[in-house]
Parts: C-alpha cells; structure tokens; sequence
C-alpha cells in the first residue's frame, strides 16, 4: 500500500481533489462497512453521495486536470489528458 503521506502529496497537487481519511468514525454501514483498505465501501452510495454533496460542474471546457508527473519512492506516476480521458501510467523505479 502506498503510505499516506505519499497519497497526500499526490492529491493535494491535483485541482478540485478532496483528500477524506476513512476512520472509525466515519463507518455508517452504508457508503463504508469497515476502515480497512477498501473501507467495504458501496460505490454506488459513495457516488450518490459525492453527486449530492459535491459541486462538480467544470467551469472551463476540457479535463479538470493537469498532465503531471508523480514520483513516490518505488514508482514514478504518469497522468496525462488524452482527448476526453485521462491515462495514468506507472513504472518501476530504478533503485
């Protein structure tokens, strides 16, 4: 697993991210059942939930994101917009 420093770095590089640490307190047994990797999460509640909760129109045309490159200690991350998508990409470092 990728530590959470790591995961904090990536995400607070990225626009409109929004970084939640699943704890104890955050089980309802509906979007989240535990707080193990995975959290027993209900994708389907989990998005009806952000599309509730989140404003997520796009104030320009084209991909929220920057292409950007992310380097951890064992990989180095590649995302980049290609037409409408988004392609992230990972390769082994070289130690």
């Amino acid at each position: 697993m990728v530590p959470m420093a790591e995961k904090s770095q990536l995400l607070s590089s990225l626009k409109n991210a929004v970084w939640v640490i699943v704890d104890k307190n955050k089980i309802d047994n509906k979007i989240f059942s535990s707080d193990d990797h995975g959290c027993g999460a209900d994708f389907l509640e989990l998005f009806d939930y952000v599309f509730k909760n989140y404003d997520l129109t796009v104030e320009r045309e084209g991909c929220i994101f920057e292409n950007r490159d992310f380097e951890t200690e064992k990989f180095m991350y590649h995302i980049k917009e290609q037409g409408d998508m988004l392609r992230l990409s990972c390769e082994v470092k070289e130690l």
